[in-house]
């Protein structure tokens, strides 16, 4: 049966004990959840700047978030609806669109199931799930976001 991460969310297989995403153990009986524990003690990472470098909407350039990972945890989602962390009102951005997870290693992108897709730039390749280190350029559907960890 299926396991659903505390971290993340993410459904990962039974037979695996972490998470393919973010690293979390399976949890057990006696596993603290998310929302337990103090948030943002996972990484050594302070805060997430978000800032939109190009869309199709063009009042939407420039705008740019900085978020205390302290007090949101490390996970960051990205898209239309009003209920994520950073919202991109671009009608080619998915209400759901891209999970950000903080780690210790950086940034974990993961396209959430978007009709357009999410894109790592330079090179422009298709993620489902990309390891991305301290910055990462992201395109997601017509808009095109920069994200920068900070210690």
């Amino acid at each position: 049966m299926p396991w659903r991460c505390p971290v993340c969310g993410t459904e990962n297989p039974d037979d695996v004990n972490t998470c393919k995403i973010c690293g979390a153990y399976k949890p057990t009986a006696a596993t603290v959840s998310v929302s337990e524990s103090r948030p943002g003690v996972l990484t050594h990472y302070k805060s997430i700047t978000i800032e939109i470098l190009d869309s199709s909407v063009k009042s939407l350039v420039g705008s740019t978030k900085t978020m205390d990972l302290a007090a949101i945890g490390n996970i960051v989602t990205i898209g239309r609806a009003l209920d994520n962390h950073f919202v991109i009102p671009d009608p080619s951005v998915s209400r759901r669109h891209l999970r950000v997870v903080v780690s210790s290693e950086g940034l974990i992108l993961e396209d959430l199931g978007s009709t357009n897709g999410t894109y790592l730039l330079p090179d422009g390749r298709r993620i489902n799930v990309a390891k991305a280190g301290e910055e990462a350029t992201v395109r997601l559907g017509n808009s095109v976001i920069r994200l920068t960890l900070k210690k």
